[in-house]
């Protein structure tokens, strides 16, 4: 879902990693945010943006100087007793609409090794249910001419050939959005 979401609405999951946005977002906690334009954006929400150095901040506008259609924000976590002294130049944001309390934490392990472990014995175990053979006549493959077992034996490893590129795909795209 957050793959799809992120491809199709411009969704993005943001782990929190600091607790600056405490008590409202908590570390740990997996945002959800949108990217919108600088005019879109108000004292009062949530935003990500890149900072002079290159890295990510996500705190609250306090003060917003717009500039055209660009604008220049004044940011301060809710944990923080003063604004940061860097202000941020952006044409657009991401904001935050949305969180997930210890949604990152999951993240987190489930991109270590025991989770990508796990993640690659749930796509085996999903493999052998679909090559499983049954005993009952739906599962089993059809009697009599080598023409129709040729056809179930091609219909079975196309269902097999199509899952593993869905797990493939899911896990590159999954990887791709969280690594960023």
């Amino acid at each position: 879902l957050s793959v799809a979401a992120s491809l199709l609405l411009g969704i993005r999951p943001l782990v929190v990693q600091s607790g600056s946005m405490a008590p409202a977002i908590e570390t740990g906690a997996l945002a959800w945010a949108r990217e919108v334009p600088a005019t879109e954006l108000a004292v009062g929400d949530v935003v990500m943006v890149d900072t002079a150095d290159g890295s990510r901040v996500t705190h609250r506008i306090v003060g917003i100087e717009q500039q055209g259609s660009s604008a220049v924000l004044q940011l301060q976590g809710d944990a923080n007793d003063v604004p940061d002294v860097e202000r941020y130049p952006v044409d657009e944001a991401y904001r935050v609409f949305a969180d997930i309390p210890y949604g990152g934490h999951v993240v987190a392990w489930l991109s270590g090794p025991i989770g990508l472990f796990l993640l690659g014995m749930y796509a085996m175990g999903l493999l052998l249910v679909v090559l499983r053979r049954g005993g009952d006549d739906e599962q089993a493959p059809p009697t009599g001419g080598g023409e129709r077992r040729s056809v179930w034996r091609r219909t079975r490893l196309g269902a097999v050939g199509a899952a593993a590129l869905v797990a493939t795909g899911v896990a590159s795209l999954t990887w791709a959005v969280f690594a960023d």
